[in-house]
């Protein structure tokens, strides 16, 4: 569309009166149509030329689509279009690029990239879009801001075409993932269970083991295939003061081997930051001769720790049965990538009678 050329010639004022005056009155009588036109254009380059509607009829699908649309737009190759069922835009569309465009016919071919519904629709809505702002290709990263849904978690989970959703809150132990091949998803977790490791179909990343999920989890779905996924970007959600703990009372209390280091207890803890704290105590028979007794925290079952620790070198002494001696073993400071199972151990040297530990081991996280 063109702009017509304002009459000459334009009136100035070297020009003599009889020459102005009819000038300027020519100038004047061509200003609506200037506005007119200017509209027009500025309604073209604005909306219309990248706006259409097709009464073409086209099923629904990926692949090459012909579309008879108006002429004289402005569709590009490699423009990205969005065609929208008029009777129903949110349920049935397609996202297709530009791959020629007949100005003076209205031919329009374009590839369809991305689609939802089904069936070949014949009133169509068509506007400019960006592919990227729909949705994610393979090998794109997740979007956050896509429609969350709300995944049914079962041996084998299916996450289908949304990107973004919740786990249920079951407790089934998931083996397997199925969804789009090349596609990331982006998890949330609503409750416990468990993702059993695989070297090739269920591939865990951090740790390259078995994951105990839990209320607020999240971590992505790689789809190397439509079977075959890998699980990273695992994160634990964060609840500062959350507390573990495990307690043997007086009763329970552990028999010692003499000079030889036992487990009281232990408690399993998430990936995150925890301080460990810990108290035991001993209690002889009446008849056991001490003279070393001694209790910490270890991340290794049955071995006795370099730190959060006590050890107690004394004369030989006779316990009162009944009566307990001991203490607390200080505190210890961990963060682990994964569940780690911490022990509360304990040791004694003794001769004659029997030697019993309990205790107790709290980890808080901060």
């Amino acid at each position: 569309m063109t702009i017509s050329a304002f009459p000459t010639p334009t009136p100035s004022r070297d020009q003599s009166q009889d020459v102005f005056d009819p000038a300027v009155e020519a100038f004047l009588d061509h200003l609506p149509t200037f506005v007119s036109e200017a509209n027009a254009v500025a309604v073209a380059m604005n909306l219309n030329s990248t706006t259409d509607t097709s009464v073409s009829s086209v099923a629904i699908g990926t692949g090459a689509k012909t579309f008879t649309v108006s002429t004289g737009k402005s569709f590009q190759p490699g423009m990205f279009l969005i065609f929208a069922d008029s009777a129903a835009p949110t349920t049935n569309w397609i996202i297709a690029q530009v791959t020629t465009y007949a100005t003076g016919t209205g031919a329009l071919v374009v590839n369809s990239l991305q689609t939802a519904g089904s069936g070949t629709i014949a009133s169509w809505v068509i506007s400019q879009t960006s592919f990227r702002s729909m949705g994610v290709s393979a090998g794109d990263a997740v979007q956050v801001d896509q429609v969350v849904t709300a995944w049914t978690r079962a041996a084998t989970t299916t996450l289908g075409t949304t990107l973004n959703g919740t786990l249920s809150d079951t407790s089934v132990t998931i083996t397997a993932f199925n969804g789009v091949a090349g596609v990331t998803y982006h998890v949330r977790v609503l409750g416990a269970g468990s993702i059993t490791y695989h070297a090739s179909n269920l591939i865990i990343t951090q740790g390259l083991a078995d994951i105990t999920t839990s209320a607020g989890d999240t971590f992505d779905v790689e789809m190397l295939t439509a079977t075959t996924c890998r699980i990273k970007n695992y994160i634990v959600a964060v609840k500062p003061g959350e507390i573990i703990s495990s307690e043997i009372p007086s009763g329970s209390a552990v028999s010692l081997t003499t000079a030889t280091t036992a487990n009281i207890t232990s408690i399993t803890v998430p990936k995150g930051k925890w301080k460990i704290t810990a108290e035991v105590s001993f209690l002889g028979d009446g008849s056991t001769s001490v003279t070393q007794y001694g209790a910490g925290i270890s991340t290794t079952s049955a071995a006795y720790p370099s730190k959060a620790r006590f050890r107690v070198i004394t004369p030989a002494f006779v316990s009162a049965s009944g009566v307990g001696f001991g203490g607390p073993t200080g505190g210890l400071y961990i963060e682990v990538a994964a569940d780690t199972l911490v022990y509360l151990v304990a040791q004694g040297t003794f001769t004659a009678g029997a030697l019993q530990a309990f205790g107790n081991i709290y980890a808080t996280r901060y």
